[in-house]
């Protein structure tokens, strides 16, 4: 072949990839496409982005802070250093956390096309691969869910780092594999299950039919250096996270469950619920457990019948290597057994295989035109699943609405709920859904947590006591009940009690920084005034956002004469909140005390513009005014007080009327 025709059959397969790739990313978008217009969820959205003041700030100290905190108890630094990015040019918009979430997948979709291609699969297998994956139903989850940001990030970076292994097993280049080892290492930064990696490369020695050798192993070992870390770090940081551990007979019986769950659901993905329900009691004549195990076995007959189909039993491989780290053997406190997210990347081989298996069975051509109709009719199903499955993720009231209706006493769904509500200020709604948790879950911490606001909030602070006492009788490191308890002791005026569990509260979240907020509150109710300026400090210092904590350092400040401290702390809160008539009727104050009375007058000019029937400030302002010797805009002044009902020394009036006629 002369070389303008090699040229020329290059550039006429780049032609070929590129409008394959652009039919499938269309495709996967179109499914994806109700995602743009939702919002936040309650579904640790708040945990994740909303109110995580990791997130605030994208200075260097602050980025090196979110490589050495957890979030939820896992280590995912680098996703959280997408959504800081996310934050600091578009604050809290959930276009932008949902568009990236869907490009991240669309990013996974085409290095799957490449990887296929790389690994033999023909251009139609890897374009059917591609497909299949990037429309998948059991998708949907990471994909539609902000905070799982962690699984298409590090699918992405896990995608690059098989792809660079393959380049090393075909060329033979050690920058390829320490191209694997950095790109493992950040994929595990983004997400823990990314430890699966140095098992998952050895499946791929495997498929490359790489000769074994103490070589292939000894390669591995320098990818321990972070897996094991994070595997420790994960497990510390979670060392009760099973909350049952049954009988070795009903641990196997979980784990063969669990194994075949995902199974089930990618080879039949129809009603996809983000919680799914333990099958009781746990045995082998509940029909779930014995129908798992049956099903264990026929998919190990079938591996033993089909050993020569090396994609079928690297499906299989890869799917376990992949998946080990998460399969159950307990019961979790989190009653999460199986998660659809958890399949996302497990999912890969099995993708692969079925796009072979499409392949040799549709050639597009016309004796083979039954075939094509069935296959374009299989992605139609799956797109429209998707779409439809997409669309529950719309906010919170959808998404734990079609929980509620889809698995039976899931108390988490409904305390979920209730606190939307809650925050919708439904509380009869809100209300009845925490009645629903604790009647599913009677030791439920945070549903009578979540109750006990809804008590204070209605004035019944007897019935919220009752309630915060007993979410921490269940659970004790449950910072964020201690916290409400505090706040109700100081409505009722009981600080040293307050004090007592703000300080617990903050033991247990040291990077809690309403905690501080409001322990800065109540050391300056005690006349505390130095402590509560050092928490007002540590609040704004963990979330510049919180800029309340300047208002009250202000306050504070005022309380020790220190007026020129208090005018900077004004002068910072009032940069965002610009719209607080009340903070500027207060720096006025700051400012007459000063003997800055234009800047005073200007402040209660503000104050006046934002509230026009506020006495205090047209009284104020008429003394600046008195001060400058400004009679006349004085006397107007006072004048509006008396009309205004406000308390003004009649004196005052008659003499700026003698002043003004001299």
């Amino acid at each position: 072949m002369t070389l303008q025709k090699k040229v020329y059959s290059t550039e006429k397969k780049r032609f070929q990839h590129f409008w394959i790739l652009s039919a499938v990313l269309l495709g996967a978008f179109l499914s994806y496409s109700p995602n743009l217009s939702h919002d936040f969820t309650n579904w640790d959205d708040k945990l994740h982005v909303i109110d995580n003041p990791l997130i605030r700030s994208l200075k260097p100290a602050d980025i090196g802070r979110l490589f050495k905190t957890t979030v939820s108890d896992i280590y995912v630094p680098l996703t959280m250093l997408t959504f800081a990015v996310e934050y600091h040019f578009f604050k809290l918009n959930p276009l932008i956390y949902h568009l990236n979430n869907v490009l991240l997948h669309l990013g996974v979709v085409v290095l799957i096309y490449w990887l296929a291609l790389r690994i033999g699969l023909s251009t139609q297998a890897a374009a059917f691969s591609a497909l299949l994956f990037a429309i998948h139903p059991i998708h949907v989850e990471p994909v539609a869910w902000i905070s799982e940001r962690k699984d298409v990030l590090y699918a992405f970076l896990y995608m690059f780092a098989l792809l660079s292994y393959w380049s090393y097993l075909k060329e033979g280049k050690v920058k390829f594999y320490w191209m694997t080892f950095l790109l493992g290492a950040l994929s595990i930064c983004a997400k823990p299950m990314a430890v699966s990696l140095p098992v998952v490369l050895l499946v791929y020695d495997w498929l490359a039919r790489r000769p074994w050798s103490l070589r292939i192993f000894l390669e591995k070992l320098p990818f321990f250096v972070y897996v094991l870390p994070i595997a420790w770090l994960t497990h510390q940081l979670n060392p009760g996270v099973i909350a049952a551990r049954p009988s070795i007979s009903e641990s196997i019986l979980l784990y063969v469950w669990t194994f075949i769950h995902y199974l089930r659901k990618f080879f039949w993905p129809f009603h996809l619920v983000p919680v799914y329900d333990l099958p009781q009691p746990i045995g082998l004549f509940q029909w779930e457990y014995g129908l798992s195990l049956l099903g264990f076995l026929l998919l190990f007959v079938l591996l033993i019948r089909f050993r020569r189909n090396r994609l079928l039993v690297f499906a299989v491989l890869h799917y376990f290597a992949s998946i080990f780290f998460v399969l159950r053997l307990g019961i979790p406190n989190d009653t999460q057994m199986v998660v659809d997210r958890y399949m996302y990347l497990p999912s890969l081989g099995f993708c692969f295989l079925i796009g072979v298996i499409l392949d040799k069975g549709c050639g597009f051509t016309k004796d083979k035109r039954g075939t094509s109709i069935l296959v374009i009719a299989l992605f139609a199903v799956l797109s429209v699943l998707t779409y439809k499955q997409s669309q529950i993720w719309r906010n919170s009231e959808t998404l734990l609405t079609y929980i509620i209706d889809h698995v039976k006493g899931s108390a988490i769904a409904h305390n979920h709920r209730g606190s939307y509500y809650s925050q919708q200020k439904q509380f009869n709604l809100a209300l009845v859904d925490f009645n629903r948790a604790l009647e599913f879950s009677p030791d439920y911490a945070y549903a009578y947590n979540n109750r006990g606001l809804i008590f204070k909030n209605q004035g019944d602070l007897t019935s919220a006591l009752e309630d915060f006492n007993k979410a921490i009788e269940l659970d004790d490191q449950y910072y964020e009940a201690y916290y409400h308890r505090a706040n109700l002791f100081r409505l009722l005026k009981d600080y040293n009690l307050a004090l007592k569990d703000l300080n617990k509260s903050l033991a247990l979240k040291p990077v809690f920084s309403e905690g501080y907020l409001q322990r800065g509150q109540v050391y300056a109710l005690m006349k505390k005034y130095d402590l509560a300026i050092a928490d007002f400090d540590q609040a704004v210092h963990l979330d510049p956002n919180l800029t309340m904590a300047y208002r009250h350092q202000a306050d504070a400040a005022i309380q020790m004469n220190n007026f020129p401290s208090a005018l900077t702390d004004y002068n910072r809160y009032l940069q965002v909140n610009k719209t607080d008539g009340e903070a500027f009727y207060n720096r006025g104050n700051i400012y007459a005390h000063l003997r800055n009375y234009p800047a005073a007058i200007e402040d209660y000019s503000q104050t006046i513009q934002l509230d026009p029937a506020h006495p205090n400030a047209y009284h104020n302002r008429s003394l600046a005014f008195f001060t400058l010797d400004e009679y006349v805009k004085a006397l107007a002044d006072a004048l509006k007080v008396e009309e205004l009902g406000g308390n003004i020394n009649s004196r005052y009036i008659r003499n700026l009327k003698t002043l003004i006629a001299k």
